[in-house]
């Protein structure tokens, strides 16, 4: 089984958008090319919700007829420290699962495991002629499986196994650490890639905060020349690390906000785009408008 989860942030009416962009299309070209089948509803809740925006950019795919069939998709309501929604899928499978411990055949023991199979054999056998469905058939290989294993645990010693992991990259804390969205890949992108861009040298009055793949400036300057300027320096050099890394930024996510007595303060560009001046953000799970409130 394939399941592929991803916030693509592309358009298309079949998963619920008014519109469809060329990232929306070139999306259906691969779910079609790939054979995989999309589990996003058309008339479900938004899993994007931002400051009244609200939008369909977290989608689901899975490979193979059965599993798409097996499955459901829903998006959940309960509140969330982001700006996505969670989603739950079920996958409703009826194969079953079996895992068997090795035995340790080198040593002798071969007479005494076929004397105790020996017992069940007639048995066994018989139900296996007279399997004449598909769920009989499965019933008596699972009757068959079980006594060989009997056997060979009344005749063998059984395997110990030792797993030892020493890994001095990565422990338990580091996935539980600082993850948003419930992201395990969160930690090991901030101590790899965003550690470079937090650790740069930047004005006295510009800071710089990430949590996981979220990040947010904090920028002061006097008047409203300079803030600008100091603004849109911090945004230029930010931009340069992430083309840099080949980091895609959603132009539509990014916002300011302004927190001053001027009425229309300056404004900030990303990628030749005005990024868009709200009254209040939402900021791991804390709301903040333009009066400190």
């Amino acid at each position: 089984m394939v399941l592929i989860c991803a916030d693509l942030n592309a358009h298309s009416r079949i998963w619920g958008y008014a519109n469809e962009d060329t990232r929306g299309v070139r999306v259906e070209d691969f779910l079609l090319a790939q054979q995989l089948y999309l589990l996003n509803e058309t008339n479900s809740p938004p899993t994007f919700e931002h400051c009244g925006r609200k939008g369909q950019p977290d989608l689901s795919f899975i490979k193979g007829t059965d599993f798409a069939n097996s499955c459901t998709w829903k998006v959940l309501e309960d509140y969330t420290h982001s700006d996505h929604n969670y989603i739950i899928i079920e996958a409703l499978f009826s194969q079953s699962h079996y895992s068997y411990s090795g035995c340790k055949t080198a040593y002798g023991g071969h007479r005494k495991m076929l004397q105790h199979l020996g017992q069940k054999t007639k048995q066994l056998v018989q139900h296996i002629e007279e399997s004449n469905t598909k769920y009989h058939l499965a019933k008596a290989t699972e009757e068959l499986q079980n006594a060989i294993f009997a056997a060979c645990r009344k005749a063998y010693k059984i395997k110990k196994f030792k797993l030892k992991i020493n890994n001095n990259w990565w422990n338990q804390n580091l996935q539980i650490k600082g993850c948003a969205q419930g992201s395990c890949t969160g930690p090991m992108f901030l101590n790899l890639v965003a550690n470079q861009i937090i650790s740069e040298e930047w004005q006295p009055n510009v800071h710089l905060q990430a949590f996981a793949d979220d990040f947010i400036f904090v920028i002061s300057e006097p008047t409203g020349a300079k803030l600008k300027a100091t603004a849109q320096a911090a945004i230029t050099k930010f931009q340069h690390w992430t083309d840099k890394h080949q980091l895609k930024v959603s132009t539509e996510k990014p916002i300011t906000i302004l927190i001053s007595r001027l009425v229309s303060g300056p404004r900030a560009n990303w990628d030749n785009q005005i990024i868009k001046r709200s009254t209040s953000l939402k900021y791991l799970g804390v709301f903040i408008d333009n009066k400190l409130n």
